[in-house]
């Protein structure tokens, strides 16, 4: 409704102000509410609900102890504004051991701050939560998805994993039964990403040399060396452009990663997942149809999946909340690009796009266009409505009899069907096609 507005107050000086030192030392987070009240978000109020900062929290907060003040970051919101998201390395209660990044929610009401949570409270002694980013937070904030070294779980998960001490471990955090779920570790160690990042940038290279100073063959290995690439750090990224989706309720997350994080994966590129946190399930979305060409292993980046990623900065508007889905709202279809042939209809070398539903894979594309552009390969996907009903793709191919040309073209695949093509007119044959007899002659 635009009736809350969230918006970061940047350090000073602020030097147009005429006043020395004017401006907070720090970059802080407020909200705007009604247009008449503003809140402090990032450095609330001791009386705030869930503050609990006694001890040497409380000691912390007083400047002329020494304490350096630390400056909240902006990761997300419900759409009501009812919840927000934020991380910052200054301890806010208690519990929030250290100096290292945590992630806090505060519920607000009305006008003022309803509760204060940290989100991610490591629950061994003396450990600190050391939270990377966040990789979203759901429409309605009932979850917000993000990645930690520490580890914030005790035991297992349902299936059997547990988060790795200093590793990169996604977490799923729920704001209604205030539960902290593992989900899985995205990268082992800082080591691996480096090496990952060369061999990447090597097979890069490499397929760029076999171009022969082809644009379009270039463009296509950078586009998809930039994807592989993306999908090492940039799932939680603070740039809003992620390789990830959540559905609007956050039951159900769609991401990348280059661990192998199901049975099955022997890929040595990302593959794509897809986490239901209500039953705490991890699938692979990225497979062959009935296990199709080696079940979508594969081995170079030119083959890896990859999903829409959302640019809310650039290219879209932040309203457009159904540009680039990847995924529908129930979170029973995943639809993602792949150059793999991951169905027998697909010729090898044409990208194509793909849907993921009840653990199997569907051609949604014809399987035969491997044509490239100026931006890139001939098909991609658009994306889907939030039913998952309605898919739309771009092809050079003529798929309809209304199509007559081999240019670009956006295409819905419709399920059950969309609009009937229009009735051509019958062909003759014989002396059919001399037309009717006309009047007799005159003698």
């Amino acid at each position: 409704s635009g009736g809350t507005v969230f918006f970061t107050a940047h350090s000073g000086p602020c030097e147009e102000s005429g006043v020395k030192g004017a401006g907070p030392k720090v970059s802080e987070l407020y909200a705007r509410i009604d247009g008449t009240t503003t809140v402090a978000l990032s450095e609330p109020s001791l009386s705030v609900p869930g503050r609990q900062c006694t001890g040497e929290c409380l000691e912390a907060q007083k400047e002329e102890s020494g304490f350096e003040r630390h400056e909240g970051d902006f990761v997300g919101t419900s759409e009501d504004g009812s919840k927000v998201f934020f991380t910052t390395e200054q301890p806010l209660v208690n519990e929030d051991e250290g100096t290292n990044t945590d992630l806090y929610m505060e519920e607000i009401e009305g006008a003022a701050i309803k509760r204060l949570v940290q989100v991610s409270r490591d629950p061994h002694a003396g450990q600190a939560a050391e939270v990377q980013g966040v990789a979203r937070v759901s429409e309605d904030g009932s979850h917000v998805y993000f990645v930690a070294k520490g580890v914030l779980t005790q035991g297992a998960n349902r299936e059997g994993r547990e988060p790795v001490a200093g590793s990169d471990n996604l977490y799923v955090y729920d704001s209604v039964s205030g539960a902290t779920i593992f989900v899985g570790t995205l990268l082992v160690s800082e080591a691996e990403a480096t090496k990952i990042e060369e061999e990447a940038l090597n097979e890069a290279i490499e397929a760029l040399g076999q171009c022969g100073g082809a644009a379009t063959c270039a463009h296509n290995v950078i586009i998809n060396y930039s994807s592989a690439v993306q999908c090492i750090r940039g799932t939680w990224s603070l740039a809003d452009q992620r390789p990830v989706q959540a559905t609007p309720n956050g039951r159900f997350l769609v991401f990348c990663s280059w661990e192998r994080l199901t049975t099955g994966d022997e890929s040595k590129v990302p593959q794509l997942f897809e986490y239901d946190a209500e039953l705490e399930k991890l699938v692979r979305v990225s497979v062959g149809h009935d296990g199709h060409n080696h079940d979508g292993n594969v081995m170079g980046i030119m083959n890896a999946p990859r999903i829409p990623e959302p640019n809310y900065a650039n290219a879209e508007l932040p309203t457009t909340t159904g540009s680039s889905l990847a995924v529908s709202n129930d979170g029973s279809r995943v639809f993602f690009e792949s150059l793999d042939s991951l169905t027998s209809q697909a010729v090898a070398g044409a990208t194509n796009v793909y849907e993921y539903r009840e653990g199997n894979v569907y051609l949604i594309s014809d399987g035969q266009d491997a044509r490239s552009t100026s931006n890139g390969p001939a098909v991609k996907l658009v994306g889907t409505d939030g039913s998952g009903r309605d898919v739309f793709f771009s092809t050079g191919d003529q798929l309809v009899p209304q199509d007559t040309d081999t240019l670009l073209n956006i295409y819905d695949a419709r399920e059950e069907g969309g609009f009937p093509a229009p009735v051509s007119a019958a062909s003759c044959s014989g002396d059919t096609c001399q037309g009717l007899l006309g009047a007799l002659p005159l003698l």
